[in-house]
């Protein structure tokens, strides 16, 4: 066997050699870092963008709207209700004074609807008036009248007397009077003779001065 088998080549390394070794090393240890950086970083971020920086719940908030001073406006409305139109006082002892027809409630009812022949036809008239104390309400003031389509047949004023009576209203209390109706035409003055009125149907019509009329239907046989 040859002795020299198991010796080197007898070579020795220089100084060289041994840092560009070195460096190696170095170089591959920081390609190794730099991998493991970007790995971590890339699984994290999704896009690689960084993700807003968020304000902590308990951290400072800056809010424009409160910054500026509330003002509040109280507004008072004070309402001043009507005072109402005072009427002039009636001196203790004079007489009542004339009733104001819008004052004056009126009801107009008949005994009934349809009348055989030979009866006469009964109205009942009410009246009540709605202002404070008393009043005077003159007859001449209501106007009964009985017409049959455009013809007028009967009215309180043909017969109506210059010193007929008047009525005594006082607030909330009624006062009735009946008028019976004899089935025969009028003429002014009350003058005869005095013609019977045909069967048909028949209005009568009450009214005060000019208010609202009041009416009842009927049938004469």
């Amino acid at each position: 066997m040859d002795p020299d088998t198991f010796r080197g080549d007898g070579r020795v390394e220089g100084p060289e050699i041994y840092r560009r070794r070195r460096m190696g090393v170095l170089v591959g240890l920081l390609v190794v870092i730099a991998v493991f950086a970007w790995a971590c970083g890339g699984s994290s971020g999704g896009d690689g963008r960084a993700d807003p920086i968020k304000p902590t719940p308990d951290g400072p908030r800056f809010d424009p709207v409160n910054l500026l001073p509330t003002a509040t406006a109280t507004v008072t409305v004070t309402a001043t209700p009507p005072v109402p139109a005072s009427r002039p006082t009636r001196p203790a002892g004079a007489r009542p004074g004339v009733c104001d027809p819008r004052d004056v409630a009126l009801v107009l009812a008949g005994d009934r609807t349809i009348y055989a022949p030979g009866q006469s036809p009964r109205f009942t008239v009410s009246m009540v008036s709605m202002a404070s104390g008393t009043c005077e309400l003159p007859a001449r003031a209501l106007t009964l009248r009985i017409t049959s389509g455009h013809d007028l047949i009967w009215s309180s004023t043909d017969c109506v007397r210059p010193d007929s009576a008047s009525f005594t209203l006082r607030r909330g209390s009624a006062v009735i009077r009946t008028l019976t109706w004899d089935r025969r035409r009028s003429t002014p003055g009350c003058r005869s003779p005095r013609a019977a009125a045909r069967p048909g149907t028949y209005v009568a019509t009450l009214t005060l001065n000019a208010s609202k009329p009041h009416r009842h239907v009927f049938f004469l046989r």
